[in-house]
């Protein structure tokens, strides 16, 4: 294992471990599923200096209703060096990643977008993820503008 991955995965095995007192044995151990360890790593692998994670990047959240962990990864938690400690947020809010835990016990990306905040509800007896956008998204700029998803059983999709 590089020394650039060994660090990123003891960052994340303090912030995780800083969190919530009701953690899993796999986050108490420093460990995130392969899915998750592999997302933060494409993900900040554009980083040109240190990387830094602040206590909020990892949400254990229940997405579904269902009450498996799911997780939600916070970019704006991680800073990128001293010059650019924002660097996976712009205008249009900051990276968000949301991983739900299925049945199989794999874990599944369903969003993967430039977000400024993101909810979950259940609406008409289904999982809905809301989803805050720069207005530039719905031709509202500049101001912000928000998208409801439905789950369908496979993916998160807009209402039709």
């Amino acid at each position: 294992m590089s020394r650039n991955v060994h660090s990123l995965l003891v960052a994340i095995a303090l912030c995780l471990n800083s969190g919530q007192s009701s953690q899993s044995a796999e986050s108490r151990e420093g460990q995130l599923p392969e899915e998750i360890r592999q997302a933060i790593k494409e993900t900040t692998q554009s980083c040109p200096s240190k990387i830094t994670f602040a206590k909020g990047f990892i949400e254990r959240v229940n997405v579904l209703g269902n009450g498996k962990i799911d997780f939600l990864l916070n970019y704006f938690a991680v800073e990128c060096g001293y010059d650019s400690p924002h660097f996976f947020c712009g205008s249009g809010g900051c990276t968000t990643q949301v991983f739900v835990h299925l049945d199989d016990g794999s874990y599944l990306k369903v969003l993967d977008d430039t977000v400024r905040n993101v909810t979950f509800t259940l609406e008409y007896g289904m999982p809905a993820m809301t989803i805050e956008l720069h207005g530039s998204s719905c031709d509202k700029a500049p101001e912000s503008c928000s998208e409801t998803l439905y789950w369908n059983g496979m993916e998160f999709t807009p209402a039709h």
